[in-house]
């Protein structure tokens, strides 16, 4: 062979032996999150800073737009935002009271959040631009809504008497009554949390599968005429799920991220194949520390979330304050949002 093709060719592959893709990090480098720096007497109790800025959820149609909720705890002031990424423009949706749980936002431009007042808890529904505030819901516990793929039909639990029994309910915005989808009695008992739809209309949730103990993680397709939820995700104990307080589907419908402030394991950020039995920590939590709310942007980019922050005194007394954070799924960099 020609020895100027023979250099050649060496040169060609050196140049593919040293080109490396840039590496996914499994962990962060968690500098920034460490245990307690005291010791704590046996008798603990927490308690929440003046400002909260709570359960991000990303715009469905634009990733630079996500809405939170705030509060002041001190005035009692609670309002929903919409924020811009880019142009760090913030407006207020609603200042309709407190809101429990994360609002979510529908293709459509509708957002829904559950209005908790004493131990009545009820689904509003207003459109992006703040306008058609309107109370969707009535009677007790209405929790964990979230929109179909079409932005059309809302899903939401459902409890009379804030206990047994359980509905899982759906309804469009203009029909007159919801249909019944899950109650008490019947294979998944009606009790559904942390409700997510993909972009192809499956529905993710912690639900109780023939009156289980502990809840399954578990998909169903909406696109069917029954609620039948046929995918277990298995964490292989990795996990445990009544430890779970934040689920997101990936953008491609292929992942899910799952939160787990506290666990018999390891609490952090998770991110679980759905069709392939994959787990990966990709954050871990400590004691000042965790993530529970969280989003995935619509291009794949980021998760928003809520960061917990602790602080512990020699009394006994957590401090706990909610902020709003970016996280870049390539680098696992954490972005903190200002919003003064």
């Amino acid at each position: 062979m020609n020895f100027r093709i023979i250099i050649f060719i060496l040169i060609i592959v050196g140049f593919a032996a040293c080109r490396k893709d840039k590496p996914y990090p499994s962990l962060i480098d968690n500098k920034n999150c460490e245990s307690f720096d005291i010791v704590l007497p046996p008798q603990t109790y927490f308690t929440n800073g003046r400002y909260q800025y709570k359960a991000p959820c990303f715009n469905p149609n634009n990733s630079n737009e996500f809405i939170f909720h705030y509060r002041d705890n001190e005035i009692h002031k609670f309002q929903l935002f919409k924020y811009n990424i880019q142009t760090k423009q913030k407006i207020l949706i609603a200042e309709s009271g407190k809101i429990y749980g994360q609002p979510k936002w529908s293709k459509k431009g509708w957002i829904a959040y559950t209005h908790t007042s004493g131990y009545v808890d009820h689904i509003y529904v207003v459109k992006e631009n703040g306008d058609s505030l309107t109370q969707f819901t009535d009677n007790v516990a209405n929790h964990s809504p979230a929109w179909d793929s079409s932005g059309d039909k809302l899903y939401w639990s459902y409890s009379p008497v804030l206990g047994i029994p359980y509905y899982f309910l759906s309804q469009n915005l203009n029909a007159p009554i919801p249909d019944t989808l899950s109650r008490s009695g019947d294979i998944y008992n009606g009790f559904l949390r942390h409700n997510t739809i993909s972009s192809d209309n499956e529905l993710l949730s912690l639900v109780h599968i023939n009156n289980s103990d502990s809840p399954y993680l578990a998909i169903a397709s909406l696109n069917k005429n029954s609620l039948v939820f046929s995918n277990i995700i298995n964490t292989n104990k990795v996990i445990s799920y009544l430890t779970i307080s934040g689920l997101c589907w990936s953008n491609n419908g292929e992942y899910i991220y799952a939160t787990v402030p506290s666990s018999g394991y390891s609490n952090g950020l998770y991110k679980i194949g759905v069709y392939n039995p994959s787990i990966e920590l990709l954050m871990s939590f400590c004691d000042t520390k965790s993530y529970t709310s969280i989003s995935a942007s619509p291009d794949g980019k980021y998760i928003v979330g809520e960061r917990i922050e602790r602080e512990a005194h020699s009394n006994g007394e957590i401090v706990e304050n909610s902020f709003i954070y970016l996280i870049d799924l390539h680098t696992l960099e954490e972005i903190k949002i200002d919003f003064e």
